[in-house]
């Protein structure tokens, strides 16, 4: 996992036992780089199968979540 102190992220990692002691190292992480722009052009198609020609909408409005939110 990682941790936040004084504004910077590290990774954790745990070595040793019980008997010798164990040993926390704390690795700072490389900072996350949001991307720019923050948005993506995915082609959508939507498909209307009904029994008459004429679709219900002139056009639709995708939104998609990174991990169901």
């Amino acid at each position: 996992y990682a941790i936040q102190l004084v504004g910077k992220w590290y990774g954790v990692s745990y070595t040793g036992n019980m008997k010798d002691g164990f040993t926390i190292t704390n690795k700072e992480k490389a900072p996350w780089t949001p991307m720019i722009p923050p948005t993506r052009n995915i082609k959508v198609t939507k498909n209307w199968k009904l029994l008459t020609a004429e679709k219900p909408v002139d056009k639709i409005e995708v939104e998609l979540y990174k991990d169901g939110v």
